[in-house]
């Protein structure tokens, strides 16, 4: 069964929807120290280094956090699936986002560039 891993866990959510898609933990909890980032990127990638490519991150809490989180994951995995709240449906939406999708674009508009100053 997948994990769902939470990228700052806050008391402030509840996270008990999360279940469904597998066993909850977190990198994080609470406050974070955003004064020394290189501290808090060891800590993520350490936590990261344990993940499975087809578990989940689960996004709340403290912003910077979640965005080094899904860097350090998308770091080592290549691909995230992020799982999102959606206050509409009250339930989560999941999100697949790739390197390699990101590559692609990339190259199409250094493409698409060159042919413009040609």
């Amino acid at each position: 069964m997948s994990i769902v891993w939470i990228a700052n866990l806050s008391e402030e959510f509840d996270y008990e929807n999360a279940k469904s898609f597998g066993e909850l933990r977190s990198f994080t909890s609470g406050y974070q120290n955003l004064g020394n980032l290189e501290r808090l990127n060891i800590m993520l990638c350490k936590e990261v280094y344990k993940t499975d490519k087809d578990d989940y991150l689960l996004l709340g809490g403290v912003i910077l956090v979640n965005v080094l989180a899904a860097l350090a994951w998308l770091g080592r995995h290549r691909k995230v699936k992020l799982l999102l709240w959606d206050n509409r449906i009250r339930t989560y939406r999941v999100l697949h986002i790739k390197l390699d999708d990101f590559d692609r674009l990339f190259e199409m508009l250094t493409i698409n560039e060159s042919k413009a100053n040609a």
